[in-house]
């Protein structure tokens, strides 16, 4: 149903553009007057930064943006020893702290229940 311009290389939709006939018979189907001028003076469609053709030579025109599309890569997280530390060293220091903060939240909702207390 559709055409493609034979100047611009864009698709012509059915009741659209024009059909330029030229003197060697052959008929190119034109978008608009712009592209149907400049097929009458002959100009080549490769020097216009607007046209397919100038895209595909200058290597501008995007080939399936779908199939360029990349999986992001997560990066994959193992356990290795830091300079001057084991990680035998590295997960005893990791157990201490825990258990540190967990002595320090259990004390610091003992003092909150204390003043409450003392509120009521």
């Amino acid at each position: 149903l559709s055409e493609t311009c034979s100047f611009s290389g864009k698709t012509i939709y059915p009741y659209r553009g024009t059909i330029l006939v030229r003197s060697d018979c052959k008929a190119l189907p034109c978008l608009n007057k712009k592209t149907r001028i400049l097929q009458q003076e002959r100009k080549k469609n490769v020097h216009f930064e607007w046209t397919l053709a100038f895209r595909r030579k200058n290597k501008k025109a995007k080939k399936n943006a779908k199939a360029k599309k990349e999986k992001k890569i997560k990066p994959i997280k193992l356990p290795r020893a830091f300079q001057g530390m084991s990680l035998d060293d590295f997960n005893k220091k990791k157990r201490i702290r825990n258990t540190h903060s967990n002595e320090g939240i259990a004390k610091q909702s003992e003092e909150l229940k204390k003043r409450n207390e003392k509120l009521n």
